[in-house]
């Protein structure tokens, strides 16, 4: 998507970014405020913006996967172990965890000069109608090798919902 609007995205692990945002090698990332004190990211950029609401830009679903046959090899102990501490238990300890560091996460970067832009009108409007083709072609994408691309798409944006409202 990056591509689209005009930006050359560089792909790299989060524990490069800082030193590559020191050296020159990138301008400027795309991540969320819970990234920035890790990484010390709010001392090397001087610029961010910001999509108000719920949402910002995107979503990134994390998951955590285990093989279904490695599993049942557990001891039933050991599976009431990873039983206890997943899913929805999991996912809303995550979940608070996320929300409780942005706020100070972000002030991080205020007390250190940071300058901060609101993304809205015309260049909002923009990232979306791109967000729009590149989620048209992953659909397409999708399709060719068997997959039902804009049922999951749906399936995706439904959940999303689903799981902000009850954050609200």
């Amino acid at each position: 998507m990056l591509d689209s609007l005009g930006a050359t995205p560089v792909g790299m692990p989060v524990t490069q970014v800082a030193s590559s945002l020191s050296k020159g090698v990138i301008d400027g990332m795309v991540v969320p405020w819970e990234v920035m004190p890790s990484f010390k990211l709010h001392e090397l950029t001087k610029s961010h913006t910001e999509v108000r609401g719920s949402r910002g830009l995107y979503t990134t679903p994390f998951l955590f996967l285990m093989n279904k046959a490695r599993y049942e090899s557990l001891s039933i102990e050991h599976r009431k172990i990873i039983d206890r501490n997943s899913g929805m238990v999991l996912a809303k300890i995550a979940g608070r965890l996320w929300d409780e560091i942005e706020m100070p996460a972000r002030k991080l970067a205020v007390d250190a000069g940071g300058e901060f832009h609101e993304l809205s009108g015309r260049a909002l409007e923009e990232i979306k109608s791109v967000a729009s083709e590149v989620t048209d072609a992953w659909i397409a994408s999708a399709d060719q090798i068997g997959l039902n691309g804009s049922e999951l798409v749906k399936s995706a944006q439904t959940l999303i919902k689903k799981y902000e409202d009850r954050s609200q």
